[in-house]
């Protein structure tokens, strides 16, 4: 049982009559090697047990004994402990080994394997670039766009004055832009919103008389059996519809990246405008209105017009929750504006609107929840 479970690695048995020789192949961790040692002791007795510990085709003639660490006088515990440190050595030993590596499962082809039990992982250096105005509009991307550059971003206020910077992190804002999977993420969000409530009835679930229309033969009309069919005017559908549910699974990494993106794509063309705050002075249309047309205004108003107000996506924090309350009630009867919680943000909204206003503390929080580990909830 030990031997076939794929919880530690591939393992293959051979045993050879009374000495029960057992062989363990590619065993990819050190501790499927302890787990194969306490179970051995318990399977076969130690004075006739050997075992050989080897890597994949490439270095299969290396064979590593661990009979000396299962002698009999041997205590329990010192036992398995040797078993544990003579596997380490040994890893760390043919962690440099070619990682081309052959398997004659499926026909004879190479395969990369990793042997990442001693290694240990090693931060990337980021370049931090800027401050810049991410609320400039760029005709081309950069060149440089997707290489996970930290950028420093220009704060403004409500007022469109400069107050400070604020770091965006290359892993959320500086992705490279993948529209396939921003399109399966949007295609998912649209079939989620879906209510699948439609219902109509079929001809067995139409209520009408069943009785024959007409003769059989004899009037030169085609045959009828009874008036529910589809053909007839009252009958019921051919295929009627049910109710259904269009949501299918995505996976969270898909999402994360998608989302990330759509704001390195926001970022990359100029769009993306960081405020400190939300400061409402009144909730009302006419005053949200003008802000946004002075904070989002990039060229000069001609012949005297006040500039257009383009469609903005303002993504604010809990932490401002009565400022927030303010500017949504002030802009509810603003078609070209949306304004939602960080926690709340995605794909499709930002999409749906061709800029977007981040305060400071949503989009730090929102760095913190793209970059923090994915939670995984398991269901036995």
């Amino acid at each position: 049982q030990f031997a076939s479970s794929r919880r530690h690695g591939r393992a293959a048995t051979t045993l050879h009559g009374p000495l029960c020789e057992l062989h363990i192949v590619a065993m990819q961790s050190a501790r499927g090697v302890l787990c194969v040692a306490q179970s051995l002791r318990h399977v076969v007795s130690p004075p006739c047990a050997s075992m050989a510990f080897a890597r994949w085709a490439p270095i299969s003639n290396v064979a590593f004994p661990l009979s000396a660490a299962l002698q009999p006088d041997a205590p329990a515990i010192p036992r398995v402990l040797s078993v544990w440190e003579q596997a380490r050595g040994f890893a760390a030993n043919t962690t440099e080994a070619a990682p081309e590596l052959e398997s004659k499962q499926g026909g004879r082809r190479k395969r990369k394997e990793s042997f990442r039990m001693t290694q240990a992982s090693v931060p990337v250096e980021r370049v931090t670039v800027g401050p810049i105005d991410t609320f400039k509009p760029v005709a081309v991307l950069p060149e440089e766009q997707g290489t996970r550059r930290n950028i420093e971003a220009v704060v403004r206020d409500m007022g469109g004055k400069e107050v400070g910077t604020v770091l965006l992190k290359g892993d959320v804002f500086d992705v490279p832009i993948r529209a396939d999977l921003v399109h399966e993420v949007v295609v998912w969000q649209l079939a989620c919103r879906r209510q699948g409530t439609h219902r109509t009835k079929s001809r067995a679930e139409v209520k009408r008389t069943g009785r024959k229309p007409h003769n059989q033969k004899g009037t030169g009309r085609a045959r009828q059996g009874d008036l529910k069919g589809p053909h007839h005017s009252g009958g019921g559908h051919a295929h009627a519809r049910r109710n259904r549910d269009y949501s299918f699974k995505m996976n969270k990494k898909v999402q994360r990246l998608a989302l990330c993106a759509t704001l390195s794509a926001r970022l990359a063309e100029g769009s993306l405008l960081v405020i400190d705050r939300l400061e409402v002075e009144e909730p009302r249309t006419k005053w949200v209105a003008g802000q946004l047309r002075r904070m989002t205004d990039t060229s000069s108003a001609a012949g005297g017009k006040p500039p257009e107000l383009p469609r903005t996506l303002v993504v604010g924090e809990y932490e401002d929750e009565a400022e927030f309350a303010k500017f949504v009630r002030g802009s509810n009867n603003l078609q070209e504006v949306e304004a939602c919680q960080q926690s709340d943000l995605n794909v499709y909204s930002i999409l749906h609107r061709r800029k977007l206003v981040i305060t400071r503390d949503a989009l730090i929080s929102l760095q913190e929840r793209l970059t923090a580990p994915i939670v995984r909830i398991r269901s036995y």
